[in-house]
């Protein structure tokens, strides 16, 4: 599913909680603290036929967003200072790829060995498949990862994108300045 979250906080999708997923019932392994539902028992959510449902309405709610005039700003990590866009009065929308349906397009530019969320994120630009990126009025990427950085040099060339060049921590104060500088 995809979220808007504008400045009002009127656009966003839903908020899924536990009661929605029942694993009750289940075959579980456990590492650590960790428990994981086996994949042949887990069943479906309840609320699984509302997704698509879900999904569409949130594309006319962005739609019915850029219409009335508002801003909007794609971006790609959680490490995205949400804050920034949020005092720039604009709304946020999170791209990230959600299906390999468009990897096929996103492989006449991009090399075949790049993994399938940087090929599924630029596929969706690529093709225009994706109503959250065509949308955008511009893309917000970070360095977490060479492979990004690529996608966001060609993602560039389709839709105005800023790279943040994040420091990899905030606990030293070259990091703490490294945040301040580019935020």
């Amino acid at each position: 599913l995809g979220a808007v979250f504008a400045p009002q906080g009127i656009h966003e999708v839903r908020r899924w909680t536990r009661s929605d997923f029942p694993f009750s019932g289940i075959v579980a392994y456990q590492r650590g603290d960790n428990v994981m539902p086996s994949i042949e028992e887990q069943p479906l959510p309840r609320t699984f036929e509302e997704f698509n449902e879900q999904r569409k309405a949130a594309f006319i709610r962005v739609k019915d967003y850029k219409q009335a005039g508002n801003r909007l700003i794609g971006f790609l990590c959680s490490y995205t200072p949400l804050e920034i866009i949020d005092a720039a009065g604009a709304a946020s929308v999170a791209l990230c790829g959600t299906s390999d349906e468009v990897i096929p397009e996103a492989e006449k530019v991009l090399p075949a060995n790049l993994c399938p969320l940087i090929k599924s994120t630029y596929g969706f630009a690529y093709s225009q498949k994706c109503p959250f990126t065509y949308f955008s009025d511009m893309i917000i990427g970070e360095t977490t990862c060479d492979g990004k950085k690529k996608m966001y040099e060609l993602l560039n060339e389709l839709k105005r994108t800023h790279v943040l060049h994040l420091p990899q921590g905030r606990d030293r104060a070259y990091e703490r300045e490294g945040w301040y500088e580019e935020c």
